[in-house]
Parts: C-alpha cells; sequence; structure tokens
C-alpha cells in the first residue's frame, strides 16, 4: 500500500510533528505493510532526511525549483505571498505526479486547496483524505471548496468532537465522512533521546520561570499574555517569563515587553529544537490561545508532568483539561481570571501541595490518548 502526503511547509509549526511522528508510527506498526511517501515542494522536508530515512520514508522531490530557504515567511503578507508561490508551482506537477504514481492514498495536511482543486476537476485512483489542522475558520472560499469536494474526498480527518460538530452543522461534510484522530504527539523513543540533550544557553541562565511555547502570531495570543504577566509582576516581582517560537509578530512583541520595561523579566527565546528539556525546567506551562487544536504543546507540557493554564479557547484545550483536576483553565481573554488561576497555581507549588502531585499523575494519564500507536490504530482501519 502507498501513502502519500501533501504537505508544504513554510515554518516549524505542530504539523511537521505529525508527519514525522505519524511516519515514525507507520515504520513501528505496519509491518513494512505501508509505503509512505512525503511530497517535498519546495525542499522544506530536506532537513527531515535522517530522521525520514530511519522511518524508511521516502521524499518525492516535486521538482518546483522552489527554495524553501529563499521563500519570503516572515510577516503575514510574505507568507501569503509563498503559498501563491508554491500553488503556482506546484499544482500541475502534483497532477502529474497522482496520475504517474496512483498512490492508494494522499493524506492532506497543509495548503489544501492545491490537491482539493484537482480533486474536483480531475479523476484519481487515488483516495483522498483530508486532515483538518486546528479549529478551523470557514470563510467562504474555504467552506465553498469543502463543500464541493464532499462527494470526491474519502474520508475527513477531525482533531476533536468539537471540530468534527463545526463540519457537520455548517453542513460542509457528512457525519460518517468525519473520523475524529488524535494527533500521534507522544513519540517515546524521541522524547528519551530529546530529554538527554543539553538544554539550550538561555535556559542555563534562569530559574523560576513560567513557559509558553508557539509560533508568533495572533492565533497564540502572546500580546494579552505579556499584558497579563505584567500585572502578576507587581505580585510576584522575581518570577520569569520565557516565551518560546518564532513568527510575524516578534518585532511588536520585542517592542511592547521595551514598552513594560520588562526586559529583565520577559523573554523571547525563538526556536528552540530541545522542548522537552526547557519545560521541564520550568515551574509551569502558559498558553493563552485564540484557539487551539488539539495543542500539541498542552500534551507535551502534561506527559512532561508540569501543570497547564490553558485558555478556555475554542476546541483542543477543553477537551483535553478539567479544570483543577488535571490542569487549569481560564476565561479565554479574562486578565482577572487568568492573574487569579495563576497565582493559584504558583502559590500550590511553592506549597508542594498534594493537590498538584495528584493533578500531574491525571495528566499523563491523558496524554496516553496521543500515542503513536492510537494514532496508527485509526489510520490502519481508515486505510481497510
Amino acid at each position: 500500500m502507498k501513502v502519500f502526503i501533501w504537505s508544504p511547509l513554510i515554518s516549524e509549526v505542530g504539523t511537521t510533528y505529525t508527519i514525522l511522528n505519524t511516519s515514525a508510527a507507520f515504520h513501528k506498526f505496519s509491518n513494512s505493510k505501508i509505503e509512505n511517501f512525503v511530497i517535498n515542494v519546495a525542499q522544506e522536508w530536506t532537513k527531515y532526511k535522517n530522521i525520514f530515512n530511519l522511518y524508511n520514508t521516502k521524499l518525492i522531490d516535486l521538482k518546483t525549483k522552489l527554495d524553501f530557504k529563499k521563500l519570503p515567511k516572515n510577516s503575514f503578507i510574505k507568507s501569503r505571498l509563498t503559498y501563491l508561490l508554491i500553488f503556482f508551482f506546484s499544482i500541475f506537477k502534483l497532477h502529474r505526479l497522482l496520475k504517474k504514481e496512483q498512490p492508494d492514498y494522499l493524506m492532506i495536511h497543509i495548503l489544501t486547496p492545491i490537491p482539493l482543486l484537482l480533486l474536483f476537476f480531475c479523476k484519481y485512483k487515488t483516495k483522498f483524505i483530508l486532515r483538518i489542522s486546528g479549529y478551523p475558520h470557514v470563510g467562504l472560499l474555504r467552506g465553498f471548496l469543502w463543500k464541493i469536494v464532499n462527494k470526491k474526498i474519502y474520508k475527513v480527518l477531525s482533531p476533536s468532537e468539537k471540530t468534527k460538530k463545526l463540519l457537520v452543522k455548517k453542513k460542509i461534510f457528512s457525519d460518517e465522512k468525519i473520523q475524529i484522530i488524535f494527533e500521534p504527539i507522544i513519540n517515546l523513543e524521541l522524547i528519551k533521546k530529546k530529554k538527554m540533550r543539553q538544554a539550550d544557553d538561555i535556559f542555563k541562565k534562569y530559574d523560576n520561570y513560567v513557559i509558553s511555547i508557539g509560533r508568533l502570531t495572533k492565533q497564540k495570543n502572546f500580546e494579552f499574555l505579556i499584558n497579563s504577566f505584567d500585572k502578576i509582576l507587581k505580585k510576584i516581582p522575581n518570577l520569569k517569563l520565557i516565551i518560546c517560537g518564532v513568527g510575524e509578530e516578534e518585532n511588536s512583541l520585542k517592542l511592547l515587553i521595551k514598552k513594560k520595561e520588562r526586559e529583565k523579566n520577559i523573554f523571547l527565546a525563538g526556536y528552540v529544537e530541545n522542548i522537552f528539556f526547557t519545560i521541564k525546567n520550568s515551574k509551569f506551562f502558559v498558553l493563552t490561545s485564540e484557539w487551539e487544536d488539539p495543542g500539541f504543546v498542552i500534551i507535551e507540557a502534561m506527559f512532561s508532568n508540569k501543570i497547564v493554564l490553558s485558555s478556555d479557547c475554542e476546541s483542543g484545550p477543553t477537551e483535553i483539561i478539567s479544570h483543577k483536576e488535571n490542569g487549569y483553565l481560564f476565561k479565554k481573554n479574562d486578565t482577572i481570571d487568568f492573574i487569579n488561576n495563576f497565582i493559584e497555581i504558583n502559590n500550590l507549588i511553592e506549597n508542594n501541595s498534594q493537590n498538584i502531585t495528584k493533578m500531574k499523575i491525571r495528566a499523563k494519564q491523558k496524554t496516553l490518548s496521543y500515542s503513536l500507536f492510537r494514532h496508527y490504530s485509526i489510520l490502519n482501519k481508515i486505510f481497510k
């Protein structure tokens, strides 16, 4: 069985690890019955070639002549320009590839309009599987495109129950087309290797810090976090906040930190490869997102025995976290609620509360749903 994966990347996102861990799951559990291929549109997957080799996953060069490293991507407008370039340089090449290779399945992750338009206008022997990434904002164009391919698409993978309900409610995809599948976040072999590595230099300098991880975009709502943490520092002056990630809002967030005169307490660490070491040495983990689905870093933090304080944003966190049972939830964009919950967690940790210990145990148990085997088992049923 041949499975092709379409997922052109222009930055490090959760989907990167979904692809890597899906490849690991195929390799570990399929007994070589699944041949896995990742389509390399602009050499964006080349840096992971050694990892793919370990999993017997092959890279297929689409030969677009686009170079991922040179594509504009440091702002919203530039990233949209890059998407357009990928669209025009890849759509016909992808069509020829599917006609020639005739894979059994094409799993679509990012830049979905390209393969979906091909599915609508052309006939293929390949079965198309659409993976919904995050809680989708269904605008007119996206909603229209998804609706017109509903009959032709083989399966739609939803990361949560709320996402599935949204798609059915809006009559975009039929209920029987949608399969809920949790992301393959917990790769034990990879986590063990990462835990053995040294931490990045920035984290050797600090203790007594809380951490937040994510792309520096409006979705992650770091402006709210910085403004709220500024108020918390008036009550807990020695605490530090480290934000890991890169993205289009980096400059504006730096200016906000400078404006608040909090350069000694709030740090933008950039891209951090070894996040497990980083999370391990933090006090607890904070997520202030406008939306998530499911929220990779939540699962990673819970698996690393850290308490998570998350916004009750649409989908994702509210299906993972039960308030004060295995983590904390605050009302999205509610500064007072955020600060109250933040200080409560900090106090419980400072006092070595048994409640925190029990909460960590329940949190780690929850992460078992996001294992490689669980993910593979569902995909295997779909393929059969």
